[in-house]
C-alpha cells in the first residue's frame, strides 16, 4: 500500500496546484474515470480514494517505483514484490545489525542468509544468540562481546550450514562450568572465517568447559584464539575441525587444544602454545602441506582413546614439549610420518620427561626426516619403532 500512495502523491503532484483545498475534489477532477481503458494492464488501474468505482490506468514501472531485479536473498529479510512484474524486488527489511535486539531476531528468523553486523554489539549478560539453518554472521570488522556469570551457559547456539566471518569475540566468563561459546549437533555443518577469538575467566574451580563443541568445522582465513583461563578449557571438543588455508593462533595459559576430536590442517601454517596439553583423548592430528610451531606443557593426555600425529606431504612441524604425556595418561600415542619422495614430511621434536617408551614412531618411506632433540634421523626401511630406542634402532640411521 505505501508504494501505492507514494505513486498517487507523483501522479497528482502536477494537479495540486489547479485545486481547491476548501473542497474535496471529485473523482473526475483527478482524472478518474468509470470506462474501461483497452491499452490497461489488468492490474494496472489505481481506485479513486473517493468512490471506487472510478479507476485510473497507472501501468506500474517497477523500476521507476525503486524496484529491481537484482538478487537480494543474501542481505535482505523482508522482500517485497512489484506488483505487476515479481522479478523486480525492493527490501523492506535489510539483514543488517546494529543493536542485541535487532541482531538476535535476524539471527533466529531464518530470513537471512548473511547477518551484517554495522558496529560493535555486545550481549547482554547471560544471554544467547541462535543461529537457524543457512545463517552465517558476517562481523565487518567489528567486535561481538559477550559475558557470563551461570553455570552451562551457551554463547551462541549454531544449526547445520551457519557459520561466522570477520569478526572479533571477546567473552568474559565467570562461571566456566559446562560452558561453551559455540555449540552444535553432531551431523551440522558449521563455516568459521576471519575469526579473533579471547576468551577469559577468572573462575578457579576444576570444572569442564570448551569453546567450540559438537558438529564438523570448516576454518579458514586468520583464525585466531586466545584462551585465558585459571583452569584449563578445551578449544575444540568433540567431532571434526578442518584448517584449510588458514593462518592459524592458538595460545592459552591453561589451555587444551582438543578433546575427543578429529583435527586437520591443509595449506596452514600454525603457531599454538599452551602450558597446559596440546592434543587430549583422541582421535587424530593431522599436517599436510603446513608449517607448525607448536609449544605445551604435555603433547598428549589420552586416558580413554589412542591418539594418532601424522604428518603428510610437505608438513614441517616444530613440538617443545616439557613432556610426552601427562602425569597418569593410560594410553598410547602414534606418531605417523607419511611424506613423499618429491614432498617428504618433517618433524622435529624436543621434549623432557617420559613417555618415549609408549610412543610409537611409523615410518612410511624413507625420506621424511625426524629430528629428536637436536639430532636428524632417516629411516632406513618403513615400520614402527618405539621413540624410546630411535638413537639405537638399526631401522633409523643418524645424520
Amino acid at each position: 500500500m505505501k508504494y501505492v500512495l507514494f505513486l498517487m502523491m507523483i501522479l497528482f503532484s502536477s494537479q495540486a496546484v489547479a485545486l481547491d483545498c476548501s473542497k474535496q475534489p471529485t473523482c473526475e477532477e483527478l482524472n478518474y474515470s468509470k470506462e474501461d481503458n483497452p491499452k490497461c494492464d489488468k492490474n494496472g488501474y489505481i481506485l479513486c480514494p473517493y468512490d471506487q468505482s472510478y479507476k485510473k490506468c497507472v501501468n506500474f514501472n517497477c523500476e521507476s517505483l525503486g524496484f529491481t531485479q537484482s538478487d537480494k536473498s543474501e542481505w535482505c529479510a523482508d522482500i517485497a514484490h512489484c506488483k505487476t512484474d515479481e522479478t523486480f524486488t525492493a527490501c523492506q527489511s535489510p539483514c543488517f545489525a546494529t543493536t542485541y535486539e535487532e541482531f538476535s531476531n535476524l539471527a533466529e528468523s531464518g530470513k537471512c542468509k548473511i547477518i551484517t553486523m554495522k558496529n560493535d554489539i555486545t550481549i547482554p549478560l547471560n544471554e544467547s544468540l541462535t543461529l537457524a539453518e543457512n545463517t552465517v554472521i558476517d562481523g565487518g570488522g567489528h567486535t561481538l562481546t559477550s559475558s557470563s556469570n551461570q553455570a552451562e551457559h551457551i554463547v551462541v547456539r549454531a544449526k547445520n550450514n551457519t557459520g561466522m566471518k570477520n569478526i572479533k569475540i571477546r567473552h568474559t566468563a565467570g562461571n566456566l562450568e559446562e560452558f561453551s561459546f559455540l555449540i552444535a549437533s553432531a551431523d551440522d555443518t558449521i563455516s568459521l572465517e576471519n575469526m579473533d577469538i579471547l576468551i577469559s575467566s577468572d573462575d578457579n574451580t576444576t570444572v569442564w568447559s570448551a569453546v567450540f563443541n559438537d558438529g564438523t568445522y570448516n576454518i579458514r582465513g586468520k583464525f585466531a584464539l586466545d584462551i585465558e583461563a585459571k583452569r584449563s578449557m578445551v578449544g575444540f571438543f568433540r567431532g571434526t575441525y578442518n584448517f584449510t588455508d588458514a593462518q592459524v593462533y592458538l595460545k592459552g595459559n591453561h589451555a587444551t587444544i582438543s578433546d575427543t576430536v578429529d583435527l586437520t590442517f591443509t595449506n596452514a601454517t600454525i603457531q599454538l602454545e599452551t602450558l597446559s596439553s596440546l592434543f587430549m583423548a583422541g582421535y587424530s592430528v593431522t599436517f599436510q602441506n603446513s608449517e607448525a610451531n607448536l609449544k605445551g606443557g604435555y603433547l598428549f593426555y589420552a586416558i580413554y582413546h589412542d591418539l594418532n600425529l601424522i604428518l603428510k606431504e610437505d608438513a614441517n612441524v616444530s613440538l617443545e614439549l616439557s613432556s610426552l604425556y601427562s602425569q597418569g595418561n593410560q594410553k598410547a600415542a602414534s606418531i605417523t610420518l607419511k611424506g613423499t619422495a618429491e614432498n617428504p614430511a618433517v618433524l622435529k621434536m624436543k621434549y623432557s620427561g617420559d613417555g618415549a617408551e609408549k610412543t610409537n614412531i611409523v615410518a612410511t618411506n624413507t625420506t621424511d626426516k625426524f629430528i629428536l632433540n637436536g639430532v636428524t634421523y632417516r629411516p632406513k626401511q618403513i615400520g614402527t619403532t618405539k621413540l624410546s630406542e630411535i638413537p639405537n634402532s638399526p631401522d633409523w640411521r643418524k645424520e
